[in-house]
């Protein structure tokens, strides 16, 4: 009897070695589930599932060399070397055991996927639009040179969850990378962003992360890693105003990025804190893009329009021909004074261009290290602070150093008025000024607030006259309480 058992067996396994695809699989069924105790070495072949199966990995278990066909199946931490997914799947949590070249084309209705890499790379890959799914990436290498338009575009329901965990993302091309949307909770902790910045070709706008439209809960960037991008690092235009959403971005390190370090330009944002992120070479093209010229949404930080917004304690380095900081208070509907409740504070700037707030209100800038680079032409004016219609600002014990300047417009802090706007009251207290421009403080452009300046340091650098200010506004009733010490 057991000969004869063998006898029908052998020729049976003959007949699917013989097939182009493996259909037959023992103890898989419609339904049920099926626990991998081994290695299935599948051959080149296709291993299609049954109709709502789920596929269980043990600890010995795997699958390599083949493809899995779903039919609305499910597979949960299933190791895999050399293994593609296509059809239809509820979940997919796989472990990676080998470099690949891809993982999915033509997958559908998959509700979460789940990506664990140990450190192997995924060369091709491009999952696009992805709709209600539950997105968890870790310790996977990307290398997105083959991707198109958007790396990865879950649209959720508003629960639908996304985590990307100590992912690295190499040769990014002019591509939106990261674009969650309606996600709950989104968290991008831990990964290195590696563009082509430095390649010598000129090339479109890179978003590494973009948008947060409409996502909720607590949305967080941090411990990351963005270099050498031909774009902006983090751009969260289209995040708009939501009761109990906040938005973390610290702990960064963004550097060599051409057209913006963190850049959330449309829509009333709120509550977000900016901190501890280390921010250099902002708009930063190399010698073959020299005829390009910087404006203010290439700053190293910039906003337009926020409420409730905190940078503390980041350092920002080496970018000469952006804005450190643009802070713009009017939102995308181009209504006046949406720029409320701004801190910033205990940032160190070196060798920077300038911090700019244009109508804010309500507004502390202290504790912070302005060091202004000495520009190589007079093509811009230069401060280290400059208030445009802003109202209701408090500005102390910041330290400032503006070198002598090879142009006639520079001065430690400038403010203006805006012609369809008005000024109110600014406060000046406890400032640490040195300048060799012999002003620290310029009124111009029909500036008609009112300047409370008290107690601030300023020193002439190389000069025995000491710094005054200037009223170059031609307007009336200006009222400087001043009462500094001059050296």
């Amino acid at each position: 009897m057991k000969f004869f058992k063998c006898f029908i067996f052998v020729p049976l396994c003959l007949l699917l070695a013989s097939c182009s695809t493996v259909r037959i699989i023992p103890n898989l069924s419609k339904g049920r589930e099926y626990k991998l105790t081994k290695i299935l070495d599948l051959k080149g072949k296709d291993w299609i599932l049954p109709e709502g199966a789920t596929l269980v990995c043990a600890s010995k278990g795997k699958i390599k060399n083949g493809i899995i066909v779903g039919q609305n199946s499910s597979v949960d931490y299933l190791k895999v070397e050399s293994v593609r997914f296509t059809g239809s799947f509820k979940s997919i949590c796989i472990s990676l055991e080998n470099d690949v070249d891809s993982l999915f084309y033509d997958i559908t209705g998959v509700r979460a996927l789940r990506i664990f890499g140990n450190g192997h790379t995924v060369s091709s890959t491009n999952f696009g639009l992805m709709r209600h799914v539950d997105v968890f990436f870790k310790d996977v290498m990307f290398d997105c040179s083959n991707c198109k338009d958007v790396f990865l575009y879950p649209i959720g329901n508003g629960m639908n969850t996304f985590v990307i965990e100590e992912c690295s993302f190499v040769n990014i091309p002019e591509i939106e990378l990261l674009k969650p949307r309606n996600m709950l909770n989104p968290v991008i902790r831990r990964c290195v962003f590696n563009g082509l910045l430095n390649d010598g070709v000129r090339r479109k706008s890179t978003i590494v992360l973009n948008r947060f439209y409409g996502c909720k809960g607590n949305i967080v960037f941090e411990d990351n890693i963005v270099q050498d991008c031909y774009g902006v690092a983090v751009n969260g235009i289209e995040y708009s105003k939501k009761d109990g959403v906040t938005v973390s971005i610290r702990n960064n390190v963004i550097k060599n990025v051409s057209n913006g370090g963190i850049v959330f330009n449309g829509g009333e944002v709120t509550n977000i804190r900016i901190e501890n992120n280390k921010i250099s070479n902002v708009f930063c093209f190399g010698s073959q893009f020299k005829e390009e010229k910087g404006n203010a949404e290439n700053a190293a930080i910039n906003f337009h329009g926020f409420h409730n917004l905190h940078i503390l304690n980041n350092t920002i380095a080496d970018c000469t021909n952006s804005l450190s900081l643009d802070m713009d208070g009017t939102a995308s509907d181009r209504t006046q004074e949406k720029g409320t409740l701004l801190v910033c504070s205990g940032n160190v700037m070196r060798n920077v261009f300038q911090s700019y707030l244009f109508g804010v209100q309500d507004a502390e800038f202290f504790g912070n290290q302005i060091e202004i680079a000495n520009q190589p032409s007079a093509t811009f004016a230069v401060s280290a602070i400059t208030l445009n219609a802003c109202h209701d600002v408090h500005l102390h014990n910041n330290t400032i150093i503006l070198p002598k300047p090879k142009q006639t417009s520079a001065f430690p802090i400038v403010l203006r008025q805006n012609t369809n706007r008005t000024s109110g009251k600014i406060n000046l207290h406890n400032n640490i000024i040195f300048s060799d421009s012999g002003v620290y403080l310029m009124i111009y452009n029909g500036f008609t607030g009112e300047v409370d300046a008290d107690k601030n340091t300023a020193i002439s650098t190389t000069s025995s006259a000491p710094l005054k200010w200037v009223n170059n506004s031609k307007s009336k009733g200006i009222r400087v309480k001043d009462k500094n010490v001059y050296r």
